[in-house]
Formats: C-alpha cells, structure tokens, sequence
C-alpha cells in the first residue's frame, strides 16, 4: 500500500526539486502552497465506533492531493537511487510504484538495496524473468532474442467477467467493452499472438451475453481502423472533435435517452447518460454515521409535535445551526417568519426537533433547491411550507413526484 506508507516530510523535497516548473502553472505564492500542502496532509482525521482519530503517518486514501504527491515522491526517490547506481541501466519504467527494469543479474540484490535504503517506509521487492518473460501491469514482457515483443497479460484470478450485454446500461458503453477488448489486442500484442487473442475476446464477450451480430461488426472495423487508419507518413489521421454547445448529464432511461440524444444534437447539445442503479446501493456502507447535527447541504423534514403537519426544509451550513435557528423561530415567530414559525402561531403548536429525518443531501445552490422543491411537493398535503417554495418546479412534475 503506497499511499499510506508515504513520508510527508518527502513531499516538501519533492515539489522544491520541481519549484521552476510551478512558474507560470499557479498564482499561489510558492511559500503559501508548501504550507497548505503541508496543512492538509498532516491534518487528516476520521471516525471509528465514534472516536475521532487522526492520521499520523502518510498520505490520506481518497485525497484528490494523495495520488499528485505520491507520484512527486517516487519520482524523487527514484532520481536518487539511479544516481546511485555505478553501472548504466539500460531500460526502466515506471508505473505508480511498479517498476519494470533491466539490470545485470549480479547487480540485483545492490539494486535493490539501494532503493529500499531510501526510506524505512518505502520498500520494494523484485519479480525476474521466467522463461524469458515477465508481467508488468496488463503486459506480458518477452524476450525474444535480440528483441522484446508484448502479449496480453492476465492474472490467474482474471475471470473474463465484464459488462453483461443484458445489463440496463446505454449501448455505448456495451460498444466501449468491445472496442477496449479490441484494443488491448492490437495496441499490446506482437502479431504473432493476435489471433489467438481474438478468438479469446470473442469467447468472453459471448460468455457475457454479447451477441455475436453486435460485436463481429464492431471488431471488423476496429481493425480496420487501426491496420488502415495511416497516412504514407506512417501517421495516424485523427477526426476532427465534434464542438458542442452545452453538455447534458441525465440519468440513463432503455426508453428515452436514445431518443433525447438525437433531438438534443440537432441544437448542439451532447447527451450524457449516468447509472443510478449502481452496485454500491445495494451493500451497506462500513464507515460510520454522520450524525445529522454535523451533515452539511441537506433537506431535512420537522414533524409537528401536535398534528400530522410536517416543515421541509434545506441548509447548506451545518445542520445544528439551522435547527436552533428554527427553534428560535418557533418562540419569536415576528422575528423568524418560515412556514415553520407561522404553523406554530398561528395553531399555537410545537414541532418535534428531536424526530427531525434528513430525506437527502445534494450539491449547494441549483442541485440543492431542486431537491427541496421535489420534497415540498411530495409532502404537498401535510406540509406547512409556503407553496412559492415550490413555484419554480412546473406541475408536469407532479405525476413523478406522487410514485417516487
């Protein structure tokens, strides 16, 4: 696990070897961007059996910073340990942390000890050829006399399981299964094992229901493709990209996003499609709760505490403080006027705060209101909100919202 193993105090060394190719890329002071680096790495915390804990060591999983900063350490650490090398390495690559390299036979265990010598926290261990070849990432390596030719590597774990054509996703991504299949084969294989590769493509995309009418005519002109797509140059001729005028992101319908898609391109517009019925809904989530008083950018609905009658409502800030505004509201209903507060006067109820149920979070602003109008809806009969609330949610919606 690289991430976790990561040395902070790397980072800094890191990013001041590279200081002159920061010029230009940001407008924040060289100083201020060591710091805040250093603030957000050395200040990760997060929650088990609800005690609060904080990281200690390494680089926090799931940081949009951790992958940036792991790569500028590895790739200081191995400037450094092939500086220390006294003998030329012919060929080395690198991969996150997977490294593929040659080395003469006696220099191994040197080599290795070099590099594992950088830091107590950042150890390797090395894999040698067998029977003249060796895996790296999907690549199979091999030795081929003077030369070095590539096939498709597959762990024995590898099961041949990919998208199920009877899946309920858009068609292109079903097309996408096929072309990266296809791709694999030609881009990575030596001719010499192309055919044995394509029949093995073929046998897993039937094994996952792919009809055998869908992908052959997609294979065919995917080799074409790639064995005609050159100019005598030896150049591939790339399409121009299609500009579009805005981008369309809704969630993916068998019935309808086909036909959106070409009644949005007639006005420019590109029609993206998303899964909402994703694996992850059905498995429930190991980490711990977040208490409701700590949730940021949620609806939440208030019952009342002497009738049926229910407040939605949304807040961007920390849920706590907008509850105690409410009940601020519901003792001084002059001064907070919502429809909590006027249910309140003008029926002389209570709300019950302690029952109060978070119905969903979104992003703030556009995401957020929508969803607030939505619930304002859905609770149309009980609710004590002011319905212009709502006003900005057309009635063709309503139909919708009854059977969510």
């Amino acid at each position: 696990m690289l991430y976790t193993n990561v040395p902070i105090e790397l980072i800094a060394d890191a990013i001041i070897k590279r200081k002159d190719e920061l010029v230009g890329k940001t407008d924040i002071p060289y100083n201020q961007l060591i710091h805040g680096i250093d603030v957000i790495m050395n200040n990760t915390f997060f929650t088990f059996n609800n005690h609060f804990y904080k990281q200690i060591f390494g680089l926090p999983m799931g940081s949009p910073l951790a992958p940036i900063c792991a790569d500028l350490v590895m790739a200081l650490l191995e400037e450094n340990c092939l500086e220390k090398l006294d003998f030329p390495v012919p060929c080395y690559f690198r991969y996150v942390d997977d490294i593929f390299t040659c080395l003469p036979r006696d220099r191994i265990d040197e080599t290795l000890r070099i590099f594992n010598s950088y830091h107590s926290r950042l150890q390797f261990t090395y894999e040698v050829e067998e029977n003249g070849s060796l895996p790296f990432l999907d690549v199979r390596v091999i030795r081929d006399s003077n030369n070095v030719i590539f096939d498709w590597f597959r762990k024995t774990t590898w099961s041949g399981r990919m998208l199920n054509f009877n899946s309920m996703h858009p068609i292109s991504q079903k097309r996408a299964i096929v072309l990266n299949l296809a791709d694999r084969v030609f881009k990575i294989c030596d001719t010499r094992f192309v055919d044995d590769n394509i029949k093995l493509v073929k046998k897993i995309l039937i094994f996952n229901d792919y009809p055998i009418s869908f992908f052959s005519k997609i294979l065919e002109n995917r080799i074409q493709m790639i064995v005609g797509n050159k100019n005598n140059d030896g150049m591939v001729i790339h399409k121009e990209p299609i500009e579009y005028k805005k981008t369309l992101i809704v969630p993916f319908s068998y019935m309808l996003t086909s036909s959106l898609k070409e009644c949005c391109l007639q006005f420019g517009v590109r029609v993206l499609s998303t899964i909402t019925n994703k694996i992850g809904n059905y498995y429930k989530s190991t980490k711990d709760q977040i208490h409701r008083n700590a949730r940021y950018n949620v609806i939440y609905k208030i019952p009342c505490g002497d009738c049926n009658k229910v407040y939605i409502g949304k807040t961007t800030r920390c849920f706590e403080k907008r509850e105690k505004e409410h009940r601020r509201s519901e003792r001084n209903p002059d001064l907070y006027r919502t429809g909590l507060s006027s249910h309140s006067k003008e029926f002389h109820h209570h709300f019950d705060f302690d029952n109060t149920v978070i119905l969903g979070n979104a992003k703030p602003n556009d995401n957020l209101n929508i969803l607030e109008m939505f619930y304002i809806k859905k609770y149309n009969n009980i609710t004590v909100n002011f319905m212009n609330d709502c006003k900005k949610l057309g009635n063709s919606y309503d139909h919708l919202i009854k059977f969510h």
